[in-house]
């Protein structure tokens, strides 16, 4: 978004010759702070989940975090989902302090290392971090099937894997995040249709409730035109990112193009 040229943005505005996409663009370029929210909310969960395996303590916070962060939908948004971002009061600040005093994934994943490992980081052999990323979701699997039908499966091979503890607890951390992804969809769906209901404008009205029907159908479940498609595979990589931290972590969309072919030719 930092590579948009804001002199054309400007010159646009100052002819009154304003597109859908450049408002949302100087929008996007006008908002200022930081994703706050899930310093709070990733911390209130760790704060209640200390002892559990660290699988859990994620899908937990997953959880927590998709379902009380502020939803946001821009005026002339057509694609709904976006990281809230504000700066924090005082009382917030405090707040986040107080949660954040124990060690976070980084520093524990660090606590593993071997005397080697350290050494090699310490004379700069190598710099990756202890995080995530650089990673792709598998979107075609996710257009063509929808979440609800990968929460099946991944229920089917959690029963399969009974008495096998660390696979118990992987596919019931799967299962716990899928279902939080679904939840923050119809969370959106039902901010969409809240939206509508109060907007003056028969126009802006409909697309709203457009919004919402989508929301209310993917990611959960398959795709079905190259809209639904486009709102899928941004719903699922938001909540990618959410889940990573405060960026977007470097996960790539992969070949969105690939994945998204057959509905891209119902559209045309």
């Amino acid at each position: 978004i930092f590579l948009i040229p804001l002199w054309r943005f400007v010159s646009s505005l100052r002819a009154g010759n304003i597109s859908r996409t450049d408002e949302i663009k100087g929008e996007i370029l006008c908002r200022e702070g930081g994703f706050y929210e899930r310093r709070i909310y990733w911390g209130e969960s760790y704060s209640k989940t200390r002892g559990s395996p660290p699988l859990m303590r994620q899908a937990l916070a997953l959880q927590n975090l998709l379902s009380k962060v502020t939803l946001e939908i821009c005026p002339q948004e057509m694609i709904a989902g976006r990281q809230p971002k504000g700066n924090p009061t005082e009382a917030q600040r405090k707040q986040i302090d107080s949660l954040l005093r124990e060690k976070g994934l980084g520093e524990r994943c660090m606590e593993h290392l071997s005397k080697k490992q350290r050494d090699a980081q310490a004379c700069g052999l190598y710099t990756a971090g202890p995080m995530t990323g650089h990673m792709t979701v598998d979107n075609e699997t996710i257009l063509r099937k929808g979440l609800n039908a990968i929460l099946k499966d991944i229920e089917h091979s959690r029963v399969l894997s009974k008495g096998i503890p660390d696979k118990e607890i992987f596919y019931k951390a799967a299962g716990i995040s899928l279902q939080a992804a679904i939840d923050f969809a119809m969370r959106y769906s039902r901010y969409s249709h809240s939206l509508a209901m109060a907007e003056p404008d028969p126009e802006r009205k409909e697309e709203l409730e457009e919004i919402s029907r989508i929301l209310a159908k993917v990611p959960a479940g398959p795709a079905e035109s190259f809209r639904e498609a486009l709102q899928s595979v941004w719903m699922v990589g938001l909540i990618t990112f959410f889940e990573n931290g405060e960026n977007h972590g470097c996960f790539c969309p992969g070949r969105v193009g690939r994945g998204s072919r057959r509905w891209s030719r119902r559209a045309r």
